[in-house]
């Protein structure tokens, strides 16, 4: 009878905590679109927006104003020289596509009071920032056919000139930046609205950064490829030597944006039985 009576009072007591620090969770997917600025838009055009998504969960360090959120996001970029209408990024006739898968970890703060559940209190601007790792692979349609470019060594990467640049990694860091406003429905679930904007770590996210390079070294490095790397080094339409050319702008890193809409529920535990403390 003893025995019983003990884990009935630990049962009881893990349902406490279970209520008290549930109320601190929330869970959500979001969807949207995801857009791309760097050395082949770099008069941030809005000509080519991708698909975004993502999921979300979250932990209330203050339900009514502080929260840290750990995502899961994917967002498809591109972009390419045609939609310019400056003359010699016409001429140099570049593009890339990328999908970016993303981990990152934010704080989020409300600059409002919100209570979920409140009739006075239910929205919120808000603003967040921190930390993020992302993957990418830029490729290119070239002759029918999908090309990745990082192998390829399209600024002669592969080459052991020590003018060259080096490989770039396919796995970055990144920065996320941005705000929206919060609307609660009821105490379960919300609704949220945000734009956000990825600092990132390389200049590669589009496959460009530097000067145009001597084919000839593309060529003889190169392992496999070295017609198609030359190629797509320098796809420029007019017929004139552009070795030694400004290709890109090293001195920007890339970036990118994802912009959403997301639905998130929040765990209500039960409330304690009164021998517990409950209410």
């Amino acid at each position: 009878m003893q025995i019983f009576k003990t884990v009935s009072i630990s049962i009881g007591l893990c349902l406490c905590v279970l209520s008290v620090s549930a109320q601190k969770y929330e869970v959500g997917a979001w969807g949207g679109v995801a857009h791309y600025y760097g050395d082949l838009n770099n008069n941030y055009s809005y000509l080519a927006l991708g698909i975004a998504s993502g999921v979300l969960f979250k932990f209330n360090w203050d339900p009514n104003y502080l929260s840290f959120r750990t995502g899961l996001s994917y967002g498809s970029l591109q972009f390419q020289d045609s939609y310019s209408d400056v003359p010699w990024q016409i001429n140099r006739n570049l593009s890339f596509s990328t999908e970016v898968y993303e981990i990152s970890q934010v704080a989020e703060f409300n600059f409002f009071k919100l209570e979920k559940g409140s009739r006075d209190r239910f929205f919120s601007p808000f603003i967040f920032a921190g930390v993020g790792v992302f993957y990418h692979n830029p490729k290119v349609s070239y002759n029918g056919q999908v090309i990745r470019l990082k192998p390829l060594g399209t600024e002669a990467q592969n080459s052991p000139n020590t003018s060259a640049p080096a490989k770039y990694l396919l796995f970055q860091a990144c920065l996320p930046v941005g705000g929206g406003v919060k609307f609660a429905l009821n105490r379960y679930w919300m609704i949220q609205v945000e734009v956000g904007y990825r600092l990132t770590t390389t200049d590669y996210l589009d496959d460009i950064s530097t000067i145009y390079p001597d084919t000839n070294l593309i060529l003889k490095y190169n392992v496999v490829d070295q017609a198609i790397a030359a190629d797509l080094s320098n796809m420029s339409l007019a017929n004139v030597e552009v070795t030694g050319r400004q290709r890109g702008d090293s001195s920007n890193k890339d970036k990118y944006a994802m912009v959403g809409i997301a639905l998130t529920y929040t765990f209500k535990g039960i409330s304690c039985p009164s021998r517990f403390g409950g209410r």
